[in-house]
């Protein structure tokens, strides 16, 4: 697969207007909770720091770090891997898990178990968990 060309990847803070006039900031994501990098955005807020792709990696900004003009290989790969799982359970890490986050945790913990169960109930995941029992899935392995 021909990658395009890419700039090496940088860190830092971009600065939006919310509404006519009125300045903001836009972290990384929108649903990216925002209290474990606190004291980092502060930081590039104030000073205009900007972080490179291995720092960037080892602060937890990003999750892999890949030499340059292989970022397009690790996209696909990772959406290949991620199409294998039950549709019900990337349902459910994409759009409850945020949610569950920023609930008091006793409505977590009641989200949760309610999404485990529906995600359970799936023919996809009743199947794995099958083959778990009877010793036929695949043993868990070190990322590359």
């Amino acid at each position: 697969m021909n990658a395009p060309k890419f700039r090496p990847l940088k860190f830092g803070v971009t600065r939006v207007s919310l509404r006519d006039g009125v300045p903001g900031t836009h972290y990384l994501t929108a649903e990216q909770p925002l209290q474990p990098f606190a004291e980092r955005m502060t930081d590039m807020m104030l000073t205009g720091r900007v972080y490179n792709a291995t720092d960037g990696e080892r602060l937890g900004f990003a999750q892999y770090l890949v030499p340059q003009g292989t970022a397009l290989d690790k996209a696909v790969e990772l959406a290949t891997r991620i199409a294998t799982n039950a549709p019900l359970t990337n349902y459910a890490l994409m759009h409850a898990l945020p949610r569950i986050a920023e609930q008091p945790a006793d409505h977590g913990f009641l989200t949760e178990a309610l999404m485990s169960s529906i995600a359970q109930s799936a023919p996809e995941a009743k199947a794995r968990v099958r083959a778990f029992l009877e010793g036929k899935a695949a043993k868990v392995q070190k990322a590359n």
